[in-house]
């Protein structure tokens, strides 16, 4: 697979500013769990479960969520990812 002459042995490490990390805020809960059941994944995965088992999902994630007082959430994600460059 990776060589010392493809592509694949020449990445780079980004440098802070090209990885970021991704903080998203919503204004409450339900906005949260609304934008989260636009993704295709969890949409379909959540849509093909009992409604009971989904609110218990949806308990179980808000109490790991950092809620503020006015009840605003953050989300953070980290992005991983590499720069490369061809040879030569």
């Amino acid at each position: 697979m990776a060589r010392a002459d493809n592509f694949l042995s020449n990445f780079e490490p980004l440098t802070a500013q090209q990885a970021q990390v991704l903080v998203d805020r919503f204004t409450d809960f339900d906005e949260f769990w609304n934008v989260s059941l636009l993704s295709p994944s969890t949409g379909a995965a959540l849509s093909a479960m009992p409604a009971d088992q989904v609110a218990v999902l949806r308990d179980k994630v808000r109490a790991r969520l950092s809620i503020d007082a006015a009840g605003g959430v953050t989300a953070t994600a980290r992005a991983n990812a590499i720069n490369g460059r061809l040879p030569g």
